[in-house]
């Protein structure tokens, strides 16, 4: 089997691709790195980057899966499962709990809020398709490799209740290497309010896929609905569409965090990344450190990766609560689409969740129970 990088690296190749073949070490993956491979100086990076992994131990331990001894490219090598993976995990096969949680953690901020990439050199730009989605159907692969669904519970549900206290920070630069990746700081809680309702909504979404339940106090029970923003405003900029992500918010406080630093309001608009960061202004730039900063990343902000996006049209499309949308609307706040390569706006004046949004299709649960049940007493019997 071969497989091009351009869907998230390894993260999809081991996620989607290696399930297919047969846990034999015989099974072999090959892995084409065609879209930058001058950026990559060792396999390693490549590794780091994608997945934040680092040793092959690590990587035998989080995917059940085996690098090369020798020829070990980044841009051309192949990967087969781990014999002492193909019985029964043990505890001795697994990463120890708070080296997992802090994993967990870090890929979750390196999805979420990727590092600013150069696009000025077509050959070192780095694509970032991937949607929180992914770390939905990834749980249920760890499941299978022996980790604990009570690690996993605990991770996403403190993702949910923005609980995250961590040695893990967001990416902070542009790839990650192995260096960056094995990093690890003072514990710090880590805000995660802006992803928190995307999490929750995916969660009950997902919830037949997952190993493990989620405690009904965690997830909201409120109605969902499929949610059409209309983005007038909408500007292409470089045919990049790939990486963008869909963003409710107060515009008034975005006003205050940009009169708060130095180049003004229309700064926030050209690079959201530093103000997203919460642990950016207290450890590397004090400019991006102050209330407002903090206000609008804490209460003011709601950032959505999952959704379907028509650019002819300029509808965007997404499951959101009702509840989350109609505050939205309430408050006045605006809407629009940012690009997360390089985290500035695709709009020039932004749109308002008042006028744009309007609601959609309602999802239930138990659609498919309820369509059998329907079946079942349309019958008729003589």
């Amino acid at each position: 089997m071969s497989v091009r990088d351009y869907v998230g690296g390894h993260l999809t190749t081991f996620l989607y691709a290696m399930p297919l073949l047969k846990r034999t070490p015989a099974s072999v993956c090959l892995s084409k790195c065609l879209r930058n491979p001058p950026l990559w100086n060792k396999f390693e990076d490549y590794l780091a980057h994608y997945q934040l992994i680092t040793t092959d131990d690590m990587l035998r331990k989080l995917t059940g899966v085996q690098g090369p001894t020798l020829c070990r490219l980044p841009d051309y090598t192949f990967y087969s499962w781990h014999g002492k993976l193909l019985k029964l995990p043990g505890f001795d096969s697994l990463l120890q709990r708070n080296a997992f949680k802090a994993w967990f953690y870090a890929l979750f901020f390196q999805v979420a809020l990727p590092f600013n990439c150069d696009i000025q050199d077509d050959q070192l730009i780095v694509y970032a398709p991937l949607n929180l989605t992914i770390l939905f159907p990834l749980m249920e692969q760890l499941r299978l490799l022996g980790y604990s669904s009570h690690w996993m519970s605990e991770c996403l549900e403190n993702i949910i209740g923005n609980k995250v206290i961590t040695t893990s920070r967001p990416p902070r630069v542009m790839p990650t290497r192995v260096k960056e990746a094995e990093k690890t700081y003072l514990n710090k809680k880590l805000t995660t309010t802006p992803f928190s309702a995307e999490m929750a909504t995916l969660a009950r979404i997902f919830q037949p896929l997952l190993p493990f339940s989620v405690p009904k106090n965690v997830l909201s029970l409120e109605p969902i609905y499929g949610y059409n923003f209309y983005l007038q405003s909408y500007v292409p900029m470089a045919g990049q569409i790939n990486c963008l992500v869909l963003v409710l918010w107060n515009d008034d406080c975005l006003n205050s965090v940009g009169d708060e630093l130095l180049g003004g309001v229309s700064s926030m608009h050209r690079d959201l990344w530093p103000v997203m960061d919460p642990s950016w202004g207290d450890e590397v730039d004090k400019i991006f450190k102050g209330s407002a900063c903090e206000k609008f990343r804490e209460t003011e902000a709601v950032f959505w990766s999952t959704f379907k996006c028509d650019l002819k049209t300029k509808i965007a499309t997404a499951w959101m609560p009702e509840s989350m949308v109609q505050e939205a609307k309430n408050k006045g706040w605006a809407c629009g689409l940012w690009r997360t390569d390089i985290w500035r706006q695709m709009f020039f004046e932004p749109d308002y969740v008042k006028v744009a949004a309007s609601r959609g299709t309602k999802w239930v649960e138990d659609a498919l129970l309820e369509d059998i049940i329907d079946g079942i007493e349309s019958v008729s019997v003589d």
